[in-house]
This record gives C-alpha cells, structure tokens and sequence, in this order.
C-alpha cells in the first residue's frame, strides 16, 4: 500500500468517528476494542492524539500519539502489550500507516517478526535500531544459572529471604509495582504521568482477564519488591518490576526474579523473555533475539534537527570560552 493513497485525519478531541473506525478494524484478542479506546481516550485527554488512518473512506489504522520533546511523538502503545501495535487492519499496514501520519514517530516492535523495510519518499525516512533480550527457555534455565554464579546468588538469596512471604496475584499490587518504578526512575511526577496511567489501566485489564500475573516479596509492612508478567502466549514475559531500595539489605530483587521462572515452570511455559540487554540479566537468560526501535522523521522535523544542530555547533565556542573563564552561573 503506497502512503500517498491513505488519508490520515487527526482528532485532539473524541469522536464518534475514532470509535466507528476502530470497531470497523478487526479486533485483536491481545487488545480487544474496548480496551484500547479506553487507552485512546486516556491518552487524549492528556494532550494526546489519534489518528485514524483510512485509504478510499475505509480505515486502515487508527493511532494513539503522545508527544515527547519538541519535535518527536510516540506511539502509546509501545511496550505495552507484547506484539501489539495499534488497531490495524493487517499487520503489513502498521508501518505505512505512521509514515502516512507525517509526524516524528517513536514505533516498538515487540515479541513481532523483523519489521520491513518500507521506502519512503526523501520527505519521510525510516530509521531503525536494534536492541538485542534476554530469553531462555525454562528447561534450559538452571544450566545457565550454574554456568555462572547466578545460581549461588540465588540460593544464599532465599536464603536470607525466607522469613518473607511471597505473593501472586494481589489486588493492587501490579498499580504499585508500576507506579513505584516510574518514581524511582523517572521522579515523583511520573507517577501520574500519562504513561504511567496507560501501564496501570493496562494491568488493570490485563490481570483481570487472566493474561498478567503478578508477584510481591511481602513483609508485615507491605511489598518490598514486585514483577508484573504477561502469560497470554507460550512464553512468560515479565513487563514492569521494581524492588524498593531502602531494603539494599535483603536480595529481594533476585527472588522475585527466581519466582517468575518459577511461576513460568508451573504455567508450562517454555520460555522466559526478560527483557532488553543489561548487565545483570547476562546471569539469568543468554541474549536470544531483539526488538526494534523505528523512528519515522518527517522531513519538517529533519529540518528542526538540522537546525538545532546549526545553532549548537555557532554555539560551542562560547561555551568553550566560559567554561574556560569560570564564568559565575
């Protein structure tokens, strides 16, 4: 399908006409319509857009976009839902569809075959980056372990841990886990930025249908640590977790990280996806796969980079000069 043959409406407020299109599209059982209006009306009504894209008055995709920076936007639904993009009407029109946006577009390709390549016109360019994960499969898990000392860790862990009680699936506990990372990582306002808000309503949905488990290191004064794992499809996926910092002296962090193998053995799962590549997940899991990152750059905000980058290079000089100089801040 050519760009130039869709037509991309975009609405900053609701309308019958976003809610016609995306009942139109087939429904996807990973984010049914009802779940993902919802999230379109969230995200809208905290500055965001949607975009429904549509070729011959017959809709192609319909588009959640928050903006972030100046210049650039990004698709709600990245890294939300394994393998789920945006109500679409087939899998091979989710990228034509946000090239046709004309927008600086942020798109994750999660847990979904290597996405193609797409030529543009020299007015819209498509770059993308790869970022390899973590994966292993459960009856492998152990003999990774003991290839390392991950498996030692593990042990003297529970060790030290086994006065405290270990919990799945209690109510609210997926909110706190979610909510308490975003404060720990990106501050206290994070916590109900719209982001924020569109994992927890997310994890709302998820958990009670049955497609997200969650589970907490608990003491007597509440949760100390937590993992949120999506469990829809064969593999166990963990999504969100958080172990809170003040307990530096308990390795809550590495049993709550057994206990998703654990709970992954348990569902008959056959594989653990942990995550992008990090240093302390080289223990747990061998980097197997990746996921992409895809920017689509219009060539209006191509200019707006290119411009920015003028204006910092004319300048460096000062900068050099007053740091030189110790010039009083």
């Amino acid at each position: 399908m050519a760009r130039q043959d869709l037509a991309v409406t975009q609405f900053k407020s609701w309308s019958s006409v976003i809610e016609d299109a995306v009942r139109d599209l087939p429904e996807d059982p990973r984010c049914p319509a009802d779940l993902y209006l919802s999230l379109l009306e969230l995200n809208m009504s905290r500055d965001g857009l949607t975009a429904v894209v549509a070729c011959q008055d017959s809709p192609v995709a319909v588009i959640g976009l928050q903006r972030e920076g100046r210049v650039r936007w990004y698709n709600i639904m990245n890294w939300l839902i394994p393998g789920f993009v945006c109500a679409t009407a087939g899998r091979g029109d989710i990228l034509p569809a946000f090239a046709a946006v004309r927008k600086e577009v942020l798109v994750g390709w999660w847990r979904m075959s290597t996405p193609p390549s797409i030529v543009h016109p020299r007015s819209n360019r498509q770059v993308v980056s790869t970022i390899p994960v973590h994966r292993v499969t459960v009856a492998d898990a152990e003999s990774h372990w003991r290839q390392s000392s991950t498996w030692r860790s593990i042990r003297r862990s529970r060790r030290r841990c086994a006065d405290l009680d270990i919990a799945l699936d209690e109510p609210g506990d997926a909110q706190w886990i979610i909510r308490s990372a975003a404060e720990k990582w990106q501050g206290a306002d994070a916590v109900d930025d719209v982001s924020t808000l569109l994992k927890v309503e997310v994890a709302r949905w998820t958990q009670a249908h049955g497609r997200t488990r969650t589970i907490t290191i608990r003491a007597a004064g509440g949760p100390l640590a937590g993992q949120v794992c999506d469990v829809s499809s064969d593999d166990l996926v963990m999504t969100h977790n958080y172990r809170d910092g003040h307990t530096s002296s308990l390795p809550t962090g590495v049993v709550v990280m057994h206990e998703a193998f654990v709970l992954a053995g348990d569902l008959a799962k056959v594989m653990v996806d942990i995550g992008v590549e990090d240093d302390y997940k080289r223990g747990w899991a061998p980097v197997d796969g990746s996921l992409s990152r895809i920017v689509f750059s219009s060539r209006k905000a191509q200019i707006v980079h290119e411009w920015a980058a003028v204006v910092g290079r004319m300048q460096a000089p000062a900068r050099a000069l007053r740091n030189r100089i110790g010039r009083p801040r």
